[in-house]
């Protein structure tokens, strides 16, 4: 006779004591799997980061060094030699005319003026050379004055981009963040 008939009392739970109707009684045996690996708490020794040694180095600093040498490498392998910096001197006003810019046209073949303009006097083409004169110290004064301005926007111009370039360094390193009180955590 078989025994798949009779009621189950004791169903099978799952749980850490299988084996059916063992249930009373906790197993003695286990994995040394579940044994402790680490009964004791390791403490940094010389030379790994303690407490001690951190408090006496200065971290900012050997963080600036490390990332100059960073950037000195980039620029190695880029290619881009680092040209030393040379202030160009302010503009110079001397006390000296600005010099006459050549004739550019020739204005010995042109007939039809001469003879058209023959009743002029000598007063006259005086005065036009001496306006010729002085429209063309104005045209050097006006170059200068744009010169001047132009190199003033260009001076801005590159403060300004230094001045971003700093500050995406700045923003991308959260330890130079932090110590600039920029920002940070």
């Amino acid at each position: 006779m078989t025994t798949a008939h009779k009621p189950t009392y004791h169903p099978a739970v799952g749980s850490a004591n299988q084996g059916g109707y063992r249930y009373r009684t906790p197993r003695l045996q286990f994995s040394s799997k579940d044994m402790p690996g680490q009964t004791r708490l390791k403490y940094r020794q010389l030379g790994q980061n303690s407490v001690e040694e951190m408090l006496e180095r200065d971290l900012y600093s050997e963080l600036e060094e490390r990332e100059a040498i960073h950037h000195e490498e980039i620029i190695k392998t880029q290619g881009f030699i680092e040209a030393p910096i040379v202030e160009a001197p302010a503009l110079q006003i001397s006390s000296a005319p600005p010099p006459l810019a050549p004739d550019q046209y020739d204005d010995a073949d042109d007939t039809a003026s001469s003879s058209s303009s023959s009743s002029s006097t000598g007063s006259e083409s005086e005065d036009e050379s001496d306006d010729e004169a002085e429209l063309l110290k104005e045209l050097e004064r006006i170059k200068a004055e744009r010169e001047a301005e132009r190199a003033r926007r260009e001076e801005l111009a590159r403060q300004e981009e230094e001045k971003e370039a700093e500050m995406a360094t700045i923003n991308a390193n959260p330890l130079l963040r932090e110590s600039l009180g920029v920002g940070g955590f």
